[in-house]
């Protein structure tokens, strides 16, 4: 979808997940996500570098994982904060 943004806003929540189930996947586009102050327990979470280019950000902090995969994440820089979560 040429031209369109997705812009994703997590806050203050609990995401449960069963088995291989995926709370959040975001493999392409320009994106603007944030997740602050959540608790992900179970299942994975996919942010691919490929929806983090020059024209996207993303903001994942003071959230608690517990039993989460990250199955793909961006290296943390300019748009890309990555700080103060917890993982159990």
């Amino acid at each position: 979808m040429t031209g369109e943004r997705l812009r994703h806003r997590r806050s203050d929540s609990t995401f449960r997940a069963e088995g291989s189930a995926t709370h959040v996947a975001v493999t392409k586009g320009a994106t603007h996500y944030r997740a602050v102050g959540n608790r992900f327990e179970g299942g994975a979470i996919e942010l691919a570098d490929a929806a983090f280019g020059a024209s996207s950000t993303l903001l994942h902090t003071g959230n608690v994982e517990s039993g989460v995969t990250r199955t793909s994440f961006p290296a943390a820089g300019p748009r890309v904060v990555d700080t103060a979560n917890v993982v159990v």
